[in-house]
């Protein structure tokens, strides 16, 4: 049963976890020497071969790995720093701040969208008397709706994983009276789920590591082939057959077949009470297995050395006809078997010319007659059918002659027909065949043709296919096979090929190119109108849209709507009034990008020609174009008086810049900073207050070497801290982090080590801190508690780690899990740390640190295991006021996507307002805090995605009487 507690587990919209790899572990050398006064830069950086530079004071060198001396850095143990915890205390009751309720800015763009998306619906499955498929509606992402063929009874049954990307539901099959399908949970993690139709009685089956595959019904049990959820076996890359009767008990592994081999085709029905399948070995050839769904029963029928990676299996007559490979590397052939080495045999028809391309398309059975689209020098790809021998192999016809192929593909039989699409000279049209050259025609009238992506479907009532014609425009079409028996059934869309969804009851679903869903009784005049699956509202906000604040003044660019002006993106401005939110004229003709505050106005680049740069003031009034960025990607750093970035065409030319937001303040810093033959890997640039501190390479030509600097914006101000030229590896440094009065930073070195490293912007004071457990590569995030540095570490078992320069060590460990997720969005809030981190099953969950092992717990307790949410992108964590609550965008279960705040401690994490009641979403984005309102983004079905606010002064109680 869903879980239905208000303090679950938390599903988000927005995610930023980065983790980055490289290399480097040299020993030091160092120097420190300001670069010249004179205008513009003259000095070359050091060149390889140079003699070291003498300063003084002389550098302290450390070596890695550190001398032993007090207080000398603790080496790196792989296990939890044990500190000892302060006193357990029981949880104060929490005094609840009072936040004033959100509302509506503005619809800057008002309306119905100009044109709505499609709704391809997948999968179309009855049970009871409604339907079931599954749609993305443009807000929820992929999810599973029902239908009961009105317009009240379409909806979305539930939104397993909220947010715009969505569970993906696939492979829908019934057994008995419920559903069964896989959906998607966290990144390389799905899962079984059965339901009845219900938000409530849709329940978690098992985890997996992929979507099911070749799912074959039987009584009361269903086999499939599947992954295994990543990490809980070394075979778990490899597909391997599973069994299910629809419950937690019930549902398992069959079998694993050894390193690396993998179940690759299963017959599509059962027979006798048992299902064959095909495993494909790891040192080639393949075997034909047998199961009647339980461990025992399952076993190898014979061994096959011949074909490699066999797949799409059917049987016909006694024999099974599967794709496979002649060897390891040839093309794919037909093949057959009866069961015995000796009468496995190749068929000679190839699926393609290619020797990569692999069969896609699934073999279509009529009584003893298997039809499929194969491939021979002579005629190129067209429609073949086979009995399962040799001598039964043969093409129908040559439907477009000579090599030219005609890429036919098979739908379901009708009368004793297959069905297919093929190319005939340009159009996709439908054909039909007996298996003879003169019983293949052609049935789509003169002048109609096919989307090629669409397959017509066979019903009771006939043949349904999407079509255009040149009388009647896009169009559904029904057809019993005779020229009189073809005609449309619906009336023409103006915008594009309508889309079958499917046969229920006495009817054709399909869906409009707006994403209506309508319903079709095969005769001109019974088509209904059902309810739209998209949303129809227009929004101002997208993934693209950025939003900033500026001296209090929130900054924010709207996708321009078809037909109001040149494509791209206009700028807006936001005092969190209706009245005083309008667009910045002044930019109008630019698409402002990579918005950066700026001295009270706005940097931004212009989209059009991704080079020029342009400074606008915060009350819009004024513009003026600074520089350019001279085609180098841009990558922009703010010190608050300056922003700074990296100017050149070519690797070996680029520059250090920075501009106050005037032509005059537009400057040169550093002559060349890329790094050459490395220039794959971009330059650190890491704003430390009102500092730059950067990296630069020594030489191309030599092992990768870094420096570290640090400038105030002026050549003079501008120094060398630390380099690792002179050393005998390589070293790169990777992330800078600022923490208190240090900056500690990420070397990557030989033996692809990762060290941290710390300096207070002196050659002297820089030095080595400690080494990183092995595997755990560190990311650009980081925070800070004093001069304490805490940060989240990828690898296979993600882990939190703190040095304070001295002591360093991990704080708690994440446990090795499918899809472990490390902490991420790190927030310091009164003295402690809060973050997302996932144990790899149950999703990202809310925990907070006081530094100890055991002072790092989640915030609230863990959901059961099959509650339906999963989180996989934690949201940003945003502080309303100073030491005020953190506002974030979760699902509980109850509601969609809303938001939600917290104060770290259980009882004060609770959901603010829910917007969208119900499974929908509201799904609050682009959280900014400007001035006296926090500022987001947000979907609701009456005005689309757009500007919400909350103000952060919390309203005042009312007067007592």
């Amino acid at each position: 049963m869903r879980w239905k507690q208000s303090l679950s587990t938390l599903a988000v919209f927005l995610f930023s976890l980065g983790t980055s790899t490289g290399c480097g572990s040299p020993a030091p050398a160092s120097g420190a020497e300001p670069l010249p006064a004179e205008e513009g830069p003259n000095e070359p950086l050091p060149k390889p071969g140079d003699p070291p530079v003498k300063e003084e004071p002389g550098p302290v060198v450390q070596q890695p790995p550190p001398v032993k001396e007090e207080p000398g850095p603790v080496e790196e143990e792989p296990g939890p720093v044990e500190e000892e915890p302060g006193p357990v205390e029981e949880e104060p009751e929490p005094v609840e701040e009072v936040i004033a309720a959100p509302f509506l800015v503005k619809d800057v763009t008002p309306g119905l969208l100009a044109a709505l998306p499609a709704a391809r619906t997948e999968g179309y499955v009855p049970l009871g008397n409604r339907w079931f498929f599954s749609v993305d509606d443009g807000v929820h992402g992929k999810e599973l709706w029902g239908t009961d063929g009105t317009r009240e009874g379409t909806a979305m049954v539930t939104d397993l994983l909220p947010g715009a990307e969505g569970s993906n539901p696939e492979s829908l099959v019934r057994m008995g009276d419920r559903l069964y399908f896989t959906a998607r949970m966290l990144p390389g993690l799905y899962a079984l789920w059965s339901s009845d139709g219900t938000a409530t009685g849709t329940r978690r089956v098992t985890l997996l590591g992929s979507h099911a595959q070749n799912v074959a019904v039987g009584d009361g049990v269903f086999i499939f082939k599947a992954k295994a959820e990543a990490g809980s076996s070394w075979w778990s890359n490899a597909y391997s057959l599973w069994r299910s009767d629809g419950t937690p008990q019930g549902t398992w592994e069959l079998g694993e077949y050894g390193f690396s081999d993998r179940v690759t085709a299963i017959a599509p029905v059962w027979e006798g009470g048992t299902l064959d399948f095909i495993v494909r070995l790891f040192d080639g050839g393949s075997q034909l297995w047998r199961t009647n769904g339980t461990a025992q029963g399952t076993r190898q029928v014979m061994g096959m050395s011949a074909p490699w990676e066999p797949t799409l299996m059917t049987r016909v007559g006694s024999r099974y006809v599967f794709w496979a490979r002649g060897s390891e590397t040839g093309p794919f052939t037909l093949w057959s078997t009866d069961g015995t080495q000796e009468g496995t045999v190749s068929l000679s028809v190839r699926w393609s010319s290619s020797t990569e391309e692999q069969p896609m398309e699934p073999l279509t059975v009529i009584g003893d007659t298997v039809y499929f689209r194969g491939w021979d020098a002579e005629a190129g790809q067209e429609p073949w059918k086979t009995d399962g021998t040799l001598q039964g192999t043969v093409r129908i016809a040559d439907l477009r002659p000579g090599a030219a192929d005609s890429h036919p593909v098979f739908t379901a039989p009708f009368a004793g027909s297959a069905w297919f699409t093929a190319l005939q000279e340009t159009d996709t049209v439908l054909f039909k065949t007996d298996g003879t050259p003169e019983g293949t025609v052609r049935v789509t009238p003169p002048g109609a043709r096919l989307d090629a992506e669409a397959k017509p479907q066979a019903t009771p009532s006939g043949v349904f296919f999407s079509a255009f014609s040149t009388a009647g425009g896009n169009q559904v079409w029904r057809t019993d096979g005779t020229a009189g028996g073809t005609f449309p059934v619906s009336a023409a869309d103006p915008r594009g090929l309508p889309w079958l969804a499917g046969w229920g009851g006495d009817r054709m679903f399909f869906t409009s190119a707006e994403g209506v869903l309508h319903a079709t009784k095969g005769t001109p005049g019974t088509t209904d109108t059902l309810a739209p699956l998209t949303a129809g509202q227009a929004g101002s906000f997208d993934a693209s849209s950025e939003v900033v604040d500026v001296d209090g003044t929130l900054f924010f660019t709207v996708p321009v709507p078809q037909g109001a002006g040149p494509s791209g993106r206009a700028l807006w401005r936001s005092d969190g009034t209706a009245r005083g939110t309008q667009r910045v004229e002044r930019t109008s003709e630019h698409e402002p990008t990579h918005l950066t505050p700026l001295n009270g106005g706005l940097l931004f680049l212009d989209g059009r020609d991704h080079t020029s740069l342009w400074w606008v003031d915060r009350a819009g009034s004024e513009s003026r174009r600074v520089g350019d960025l001279g085609g180098n990607g841009p990558q922009f750093v703010s010190t608050g008086k300056h922003v700074w970035f990296v100017r050149g065409q070519h690797p070996d030319l680029q520059e250090l810049w920075r501009t106050d937001g005037t032509v005059e303040g537009t400057l040169r810093v550093v002559d060349r900073i890329g790094r050459g033959i490395y220039s794959d890997i971009r330059p650190v640039l890491r704003a430390v207050g009102d500092t730059l501190y950067f990296t630069t390479v020594q030489d191309v030509w030599t092992p990768m070497s870094d420096t570290l600097w640090k400038s105030d914006g002026t050549r003079e101000g501008t120094v060398r801290i630390h380099t690792f030229a002179n050393g005998p590896g390589w070293g790169s440094i990777r992330n800078i982090w600022p923490a208190g009065s240090r900056v500690y930073f990420h070397l990557m070195g030989d033996s692809w080590t990762h060290q941290v490293w710390v300096t207070e912007g002196t050659p002297e004071t820089t030095r080595f801190v400690a080494e990183l457990p092995f595997n755990n590569v560190p990311g650009h995030e980081s925070a800070a508690l004093g001069d304490t540095l805490f940060l989240p570490l990828g690898g296979n078992v993600p882990r939190l780690w703190k040095t304070d320069g001295q002591t360093s060590g991990v704080v708690r460990e994440f446990g090795l899990g499918p899809t472990t997720g490390g902490p991420t969005s790190l927030v310091v809030q009164n003295g402690q740390l809060l973050f997302w981190a996932s144990d790899g099953s149950n999703g990202y969950a809310l925990w907070k640190s006081d530094g100890t092992t055991a002072g790092t717990t989640p915030v609230q307790s863990a959901p059961p295991p099959d509650a339906a949410v999963r989180v996989t992108s934690p949201s940003p964590l945003v502080s309303l006021r100073p030491g005020g609550p953190l506002l974030f965008t979760a699902s509980d279960g109850d509601a969609g996507l809303e938001l939600w705040r917290t104060d770290g401690t259980a009882r004060g994490t609770k959901r603010v307002v829910d917007r969208v009641p119900g499974t929908r979403s509201s799904a609050p984005a682009h959280l900014t805090v400007a001035g006296d309102h926090l500022f987001f983004s947000a979907w609701t079905p009456e005005s689309g995605r757009e500007l919400w606010a909350l103000p952060r002064q919390a309203p005042e109680a009312p007067a007592p009487r």
